[in-house]
């Protein structure tokens, strides 16, 4: 290897090149001549992803290439790769995963749990080692859009899986990179527009009254380019009241000013659906339409070894809820509307140099709410848009400032980082949250790593203040804390990879919804202390020859084990965590333009749940799922057919919500470069 200097900064040239992975240049600061690959670089900096390897190119023979230079996708923005258990799904991947939904493919991540209440995306909680659904952030592209109402409507984005360029998954806290919400885990869903003009629509029909189309558009050039698309589903429902209507539309656009980047994203989305049980079974014909509303600015100014970063977002979320879609009680009082705002602004500097980076900055993020059921008296009542007699008679706001900094140090074989956050919340509430991870070459294949984090959440406007026929929320509820420690191993040799880490969390003051055996109402506290210990073994292998007939196979097993310090309480969410989860993925190539993609997923989770109208606590029911892809591959056209739940199991996510039996659908996509 040989370092150079010259007026665009440091080089580097490797002699040769032979079948190796390039990711380690995700991390490099520099411009990268290829030669040799260095396995000890590959190993530590290259990171695991469940289905296979990213930024990987194949080659048929032996080549060698003299100074070529490349430009390769940074690394994994949501976090630090070497020291952390980060997952990252490339785009490859998800086209090649025998799902075609956003929750479905979540669905199969080791350390994921998607609770689902409808197929298609129509809501679905997540949540990440046997934490809760309000305890995991959502970033699109970097930008927090995590719901301040509920996590509920954390996974309303507007966007489809065809839209994503990659998801990435951090397994574990992060509230001293992120703040207040990164408690058990993040996920960041990033999209990335094309240098190159493409157009692409796509067109699927299926069973239940099943009709989606989507048409995606890039267009641009290095300097500045675009993404917009456009996307509709609908369903007449695979049971009584679980139709649906669904529309999203997304832009994002990214330009280049001599050396800055700025970058523009905007989305919407409207959803309309039958949610048959989805709160309580006592009466199970509700109904919900939710629309969001989000746009943010990016700017990034380099400047020799120093990078300013800025954001600004800005996200609205309406939700109306109706107990009763068609004839109510003369008790009832009316539907429950509900519109949050949330919006912020982010600057930090980071220096780097060959050993290292350091980061600070400060993070200001606003949430307010206006409803008839959430928060404090008003003292003047708003109307409702859209309705000419129903009034937002609540209220509340809240904001808080983070300060953080974050040192990261890479001294061949050891990589270590450090940092801390300082959080100014409401009634200038302080809090503190900290870490240390570090990692360590122990061969030319395998790397370990371990960590130690503490972190915190704030509860939801629905934790505080939701009073309904059978929960009543607690205003005075605290924040909950948890520090974490986790420590594994990566390999990766050739073809193959693989990532087993443990993690033990001991929570304070967790937030639950809670009733004693013999009583109807569920109530919001503090109650107990948590403490969760769990594990992830992830290993994948992926062909060297794009003519074998298996093309990749990975298997991962994933498990969570919470012990509570409590009374005879009974939990609603916290202790109905994913006990035990294994995901089989494998894609094969049949011909040269014929593709299958099959899954086998099994679940088993802990807790009980109240079956209706029995009244009897019962535990859940472990179940195995099968789904398979089929797909044909023209030119400029793919033609396919897919089935969920091939085996027509009998499941539950949450109790008293049946899945989905068998769902075959069939569909075309038509794209021009």
């Amino acid at each position: 290897m040989i370092k150079m200097k010259d007026s665009k900064g440091t080089k580097v040239s490797f002699r040769k090149w032979q079948k190796k992975g390039y990711s380690v240049f995700n991390s490099l600061k520099a411009t990268i001549r290829i030669g040799v690959l260095a396995p000890a670089y590959t190993m530590l900096l290259m990171p695991m992803a469940l289905f296979s390897q990213p930024d990987t190119v194949t080659i048929s023979k032996n080549v060698d290439i003299d100074e070529v230079i490349i430009g390769a996708r940074k690394r994994a923005s949501i976090y630090s790769e070497l020291t952390r258990a980060v997952m990252v799904v490339t785009k490859d991947e998800l086209r090649a995963a025998p799902v075609n939904t956003l929750n479905d493919l979540l669905e199969h991540l080791a350390g994921v749990d998607v609770r689902q209440r409808g197929g298609h995306n129509v809501q679905a909680d997540l949540s990440v080692r046997g934490g809760t659904f309000d305890q995991v952030l959502v970033l699109l592209n970097g930008i927090n859009i995590s719901d301040p109402q509920t996590g509920h409507h954390n996974l309303n984005v507007p966007i489809d899986l065809e839209s994503i360029d990659r998801i990435e998954i951090l397994r574990g806290p992060g509230s001293r990179v992120y703040g207040p919400g990164a408690f058990s885990g993040a996920i960041n869903i990033v999209t990335t527009p094309s240098n190159s003009p493409s157009v692409a629509t796509n067109l699927a029909m299926g069973q239940y009254g099943l009709i989606k189309t989507q048409t995606l558009g890039n267009i641009g050039n290095k300097n500045a380019k675009g993404l917009i698309a456009f996307s509709t589903a609908q369903s007449d429902g695979y049971t009584k009241n679980t139709d649906f209507e669904n529309t999203n539309l997304f832009a994002h656009g990214q330009i280049k000013v001599h050396k800055s980047n700025i970058t523009l994203q905007a989305g919407y989305q409207e959803k309309a659906f039958g949610a048959q049980a989805f709160y309580t079974p006592r009466f199970p014909e509700q109904f919900e339409e939710t629309s969001t509303l989000l746009v943010s600015q990016a700017l990034e100014i380099p400047y020799n070894k120093f990078t300013i970063h800025q954001k600004i977002y800005y996200r609205t979320h309406s939700d109306r809820f109706e107990l009763f879609r068609n004839e109510a009680p003369a008790w009832y009082a009316g539907h429950n509307y509900h519109a949050s705002e949330v919006w912020g602004a982010s600057i930090d500097g980071s220096l780097h140099n060959s050993h290292g980076i350091v980061r600070m900055g400060v993070d200001f993020r606003s949430e307010s709410i206006m409803s008839n059921r959430l928060g404090d008296l008003l003292t003047t009542p708003i109307i409702v848009p859209s309705t000419d007699s129903v009034y937002f008679t609540r209220g509340k706001s809240r904001q808080w400032v983070n300060t953080y900094f974050d040192l990261s140090l890479y001294f061949n074989p050891f990589a270590l980082s450090a940092g801390a956050m300082l959080t100014i919340g409401p009634n200038n509430n302080e809090f503190f949250s900290f870490g240390s991870d570090a990692s360590v070459l122990i061969t030319e294949w395998l790397s370990g790593f371990g960590s130690i984090n503490s972190t915190f959440r704030l509860p939801t406007f629905t934790d505080l203040y939701y009073t309904g026929p059978t929960n009543m929320g607690n205003p005075n509820l605290k924040p909950e804390y948890a520090t974490t420690l986790e420590a594994g191993l990566k390999t990766r040799e050739k073809a193959f990879f693989g990532n087993l880490s443990a993690f033990y969390r001991k929570g304070s003051n967790i937030i639950d919804w809670v009733r004693y055996p013999n009583e109807t109402i569920w109530t919001t506290q503090n109650y107990t202390n948590l403490n969760t210990f769990g594990f992830e073994a992830i290993s994948g292998w992926k062909s060297v020859n794009i003519k074998s007939f298996l093309q990749s196979l990975s298997l991962a097993h994933s498990y969570n084990h919470s012990s509570k310090e409590s009374n005879n309480l009974l939990s609603y969410y916290v202790m109905d965590y994913l006990k035990h989860k294994t995901s089989l993925i494998a894609n094969h190539l049949l011909f040269s333009k014929l593709q299958i993609g099959w899954s086998a997923v099994w679940q088993q989770r802990a807790g009980t749940y109240t079956e209706y109208p029995t009244n009897i606590e019962k535990r859940y029911e472990p179940f195995l799922a099968f789904n398979t892809t089929l797909k044909w591959h023209e030119k400029n056209f793919t033609v396919w057919i897919d089935a969920q739940n091939v085996g027509n199991t009998k499941y539950a996510d949450i109790g008293n919500i049946p899945q989905p039996k068998r769902w075959i659908s069939v569909g075309t996509k038509i794209f021009i470069n």
